[in-house]
């Protein structure tokens, strides 16, 4: 009964934790979007929390201007291909992702208790000098408690994205 309610209480909160499969990436974005720019993005290196800067400085040289971040913490694990989806979504053409670290850990009791009902323990009867009786013993109820621990770790995750500059179009004669 206790690994019932324990399997019961895991998966209630694997869909708290899920969140319906959302994308973290997406969901902590801070910048412009560009819906029509879809399907265009690819990832270019990779920085340090800390360093976010020097690689916008880095990308701006190659040509590229800076349009938003991304930067958010999870226990859940976010991949590449979760940072170029988002990419994708926002209409960015490049995404440099921070190399996540751990910034916690923790324990979560999860308490579960269990009702023991009494009991018959035992069924007499007695026949003495023509009389006859009938006893019958009762054990009360009891209950359990027990304390189990899930760990979990939680990473920050970020990624910069940008657009390729786009070039001046050429003027013709009539529009100087």
């Amino acid at each position: 009964m206790e690994l019932r309610i324990f399997l019961i209480l895991m998966n209630i909160l694997s869909v708290l934790m899920l969140g319906g499969c959302a994308n973290g990436y997406y969901q902590a974005y801070n910048g412009y979007t560009y819906p029509n720019n879809k399907g265009n993005c690819r990832i270019s290196g990779g920085y340090t929390y800390g360093n976010e800067e020097d690689a916008i400085s880095k990308m701006a040289e190659k040509g590229f201007t800076y349009v938003g971040n991304s930067v958010f913490e999870s226990s859940d694990s976010y991949t590449r291909s979760d940072a170029l989806a988002a990419c994708d979504d926002i209409g960015a053409d490049v995404v440099i992702i921070m190399q996540p670290f751990n910034s916690g850990n923790g324990v979560v009791p999860i308490v579960s208790t269990q009702y023991h009902p009494g009991q018959t323990t035992y069924n007499t009867s007695m026949n003495w000098n023509g009389g006859y009786t009938t006893t019958t013993g009762w054990t009360p109820g009891y209950t359990t408690t027990s304390v189990n621990y899930i760990q979990y770790s939680t990473f920050t995750y970020g990624a910069l994205f940008f657009k390729k500059k786009s070039k001046p179009k050429k003027k013709g004669r009539d529009e100087l």
